[in-house]
């Protein structure tokens, strides 16, 4: 039997017309009237949207803009997040989610254009969240839809790929999406899976490398601090023996922090195309390492390595990283 209908504007008295969203914006909850396009995710009641699946869309209705637009996204891993992880492998629910990171690439308008490096579910039943700002152009925005995928890249470098959970992009949790005037200067960014402090983050010795977003304009100057600790030598003599207690107060329980590397190497990995190349930088007086970012190079993996004066790489350690400009030495 086949029906005829002469309208398909269909609706009940529930409805709500929909509001595109204005330029100073957010969309936070599931119910926002600006979401009109939702794949691979479902609405959040308390969260803008949760993925389900390692490849998800999600399209806003926004007012056309005159100027530059700057989207903000906070992207958060939670226990829920683990708990969807479970189910979509079939796994009990007191399975042990292996802590590892949880990696990300973000397209906008059908464009990729960042990628993040999701922190693990913290143990203390808290979130981890992470920021991540994208500038769109007006005419990115002529048919008033904002579209934002998310996907996990299908190659990683190897010494990354350990690091990162299979299927990660499930179950984590777009919080709220907003959007403001472009008035300043978009400097890159950069993720490493870890929590920050003062836009300083650390980048321990494994993986040993992170994500970096350059900035759409301008060069990205990354700085690299190198966490070089050594074990403290042993005291010889009875007179040092005797000083040893008061030597761990001043120096440390047991190790103290050195510089003697002149040079380092950082494997740059482009995530869009898998492009490689190498980048040396010289020490600068205050002890760091700074490698530059072109902004057509798009989002890339970098892994530093310190170049021993004899020869050779020296081994693995920890790094802290950040975006020149972002902080003050």
């Amino acid at each position: 039997m086949t029906y005829q209908l002469a309208s398909l504007d269909l609706a009940t008295d529930f409805d709500r017309p929909l509001a595109p969203l204005t330029v100073p914006g957010k969309a936070v909850k599931g119910d926002s009237a600006g979401l009109v396009l939702l794949d691979g995710a479902a609405r959040g009641a308390y969260r803008l949207a949760r993925l389900v699946r390692q490849e998800a869309l999600l399209g806003l209705s926004v007012t056309r803009p005159d100027l530059p637009v700057d989207v903000h996204l906070v992207l958060v891993v939670d226990a829920f997040s683990d708990d969807m992880w479970r189910r979509s492998r079939d796994l009990e629910e007191d399975a042990v989610v292996p802590r590892r990171h949880r990696l990300a690439r973000v397209s906008v308008q059908g464009r990729q254009r960042a990628a993040v490096l999701l922190e693990p579910a913290p143990l203390d039943g808290s979130v981890a969240s992470q920021r991540l700002t994208v500038r769109v152009r007006p005419e990115e925005l002529g048919s008033g839809l904002l579209t934002l995928g998310f996907d996990v890249p299908r190659e990683v470098p190897s010494w990354l790929g350990g690091a990162v959970l299979e299927d990660g992009l499930t179950g984590v949790c777009i919080a709220r999406v907003s959007l403001e005037p472009a008035t300043e200067t978009l400097t890159g960014s950069l993720s490493t899976g870890f929590a920050g402090s003062k836009r300083r983050r650390l980048v321990p010795r494994y993986p040993g490398g992170f994500v970096v977003n350059p900035a759409p304009a301008g060069r990205t100057d990354v700085v690299l601090r190198p966490r070089v600790l050594e074990q403290r030598p042993r005291p010889v003599g009875r007179r040092a023996l005797a000083r040893e207690p008061l030597a761990r107060v001043r120096d440390g329980a047991a190790r103290v922090r050195v510089r003697r590397h002149v040079r380092a190497v950082t494997e740059v990995v482009s995530v869009t195309s898998g492009r490689r190349r190498q980048v040396l930088s010289d020490a600068r007086p205050d002890g760091t390492f700074v490698v530059a970012l072109e902004p057509g190079e798009g989002p890339v993996y970098a892994r530093p390595r310190l170049l021993r004066t004899s020869g050779g790489e020296s081994r693995m350690q920890d790094w802290y990283c950040w975006v020149d400009g972002s902080v003050s030495d």
